[in-house]
């Protein structure tokens, strides 16, 4: 169900300018446990991207160089880092 409606959702927001799917940097205990419990998820996503022409932006790589509240949100001063990095891929693949 979530899989369709991401796929609705992408095609509404790309009649509105372009669209990128994004995975979070989360700690390496949930990242460990999201693999466990949905290991193809980067297949999917890859699959939606190629299917729907998007860029997938993974950042589950940079899950040790930032601090989390809870294992899942970035703390403040760090999540203005992750957010500047992310702006300068999106602004690259822009171009």
């Amino acid at each position: 169900y979530r899989y369709n409606y991401l796929e609705k959702t992408i095609t509404l927001l790309k009649m509105h300018g372009g669209v990128f799917l994004i995975r979070m940097p989360v700690d390496d205990n949930l990242y460990k446990l999201e693999n466990t419990l949905f290991p193809e998820f980067n297949n999917q996503m890859h699959a939606l991207t190629k299917k729907h022409n998007l860029k997938y932006l993974n950042y589950a790589n940079l899950n040790n160089k930032f601090r989390y509240t809870d294992g899942n949100h970035i703390c403040y001063t760090d999540a203005i880092n992750f957010s500047n990095i992310l702006a300068n891929d999106i602004k690259n693949f822009l171009k």
